[in-house]
């Protein structure tokens, strides 16, 4: 008998997209899976669409709530959730009809907690963009190399912490998504669960696309503000973990220290071409904490410039690198 695998799908106004979606979890070619549909609160056709699917497939679990955002709704999904493994699907997105099996045949080969795979992004224009894990393909990661290599690589963006790229060992999952945080709240479950792993295997198989839409958190410019000020709770958080696992390795605060510099300076520029008040943030002092703690020799030529102007608030000069910084990037995406 296949053990149970759980497959736990945030919903929030997904209508558009949400067919092709349950099309590819629905015709999976591994059949023992219950399909935990979580409807956080749509306000479109979503809840329609997923009760016309429970209706043909009785694998399908529906949650109807009202609306908190997508990691209280995972919660809700692993608590209820009865299989030994599990795995996330965002409602936008799609998946390969053997990614399940793929998976679950990579676990119990290799014997590891958790397995990785790859993934493509699909661009507004259709353009597929596979992602790069060439230094993580078909290694196993054990518990020293999880401590050091691929927390360091979580941390500084060497490779995405995508929760849905994952199967896990549900006994390994150990901490809930931190339901205050809208902003890399998929880097602290990560950070967490895969400290709470033995091993770890990194799938060399493009199995889920991920589609790039306007609607994402990060790229929509009403959350920039907002994903700024939860990078504090970030740091915060993510020291407390470490601290929770005796982690005492000076190198991940530094790169902590310096991704969440360079991130803050990224939303800021991004705020600044929104037409947001950035200077409300320049001005708080817990933000400008974040900016100094960055060592400027590890950070992007821009960001260093940044950097300095932000610290000193010489505004009219920043304004003047943020402008040569949107022209460079214009004649690097032209070429």
């Amino acid at each position: 008998m296949e053990e149970l695998v759980s497959i736990i799908l945030p919903i929030y106004n997904a209508e558009k997209y949400l067919e092709r979606c349950l099309e590819s979890i629905i015709t999976q070619t591994y059949a023992n899976i219950e399909i935990i549909l979580i409807n956080d609160g749509s306000t479109d056709n979503s809840i329609n669409i997923i009760k016309e699917y429970a209706i043909k497939d009785s694998r399908i679990i529906i949650i109807d709530k009202e609306n908190e955002g997508v990691s209280v709704a995972r919660n809700i999904g692993i608590l209820k959730a009865r299989g030994k493994y599990i795995c996330f699907v965002d409602a936008d997105d799609y998946i390969e009809k053997s990614m399940i099996e793929k998976m679950k045949c990579c676990i119990d080969k290799e014997n590891v907690d958790l397995v990785r795979i790859n993934y493509y992004n699909i661009m507004t224009d259709g353009k597929k963009i596979k992602g790069n894990i060439e230094k993580y393909a078909n290694r196993i990661f054990k518990k020293d190399e999880i401590k050091s290599e691929l927390i360091e690589g979580i941390i500084s963006g060497e490779f995405p912490a995508f929760v849905y790229l994952l199967m896990i060992k549900r006994g390994k999952i150990n901490a809930m998504f931190p339901k205050d945080i809208s902003y890399m709240e998929d880097t602290i479950f990560c950070i967490d669960l895969f400290l709470n792993c033995n091993s770890i295997y990194f799938l060399d198989e493009t199995l889920y696309y991920y589609n790039l839409n306007e609607g994402s958190a990060t790229q929509n410019s009403k959350n920039l503000e907002k994903n700024i000020n939860a990078i504090i709770l970030v740091r915060d958080s993510i020291i407390k973990i470490m601290e929770k696992y005796n982690i005492k390795n000076p190198n991940i605060i530094y790169i902590l220290k310096n991704t969440l510099c360079r991130r803050t300076i990224d939303f800021i520029y991004l705020m600044y071409w929104n037409k947001q008040n950035f200077l409300s943030i320049i001005n708080n002092d817990n933000i400008l904490n974040i900016i100094k703690e960055g060592d400027s020799k590890s950070l992007p030529i821009y960001n260093r410039i940044a950097q300095k102007l932000i610290c000193n608030k010489k505004i009219s000069k920043l304004k003047i690198i943020f402008f040569m910084r949107k022209q460079a990037n214009k004649i690097l995406n032209n070429n």
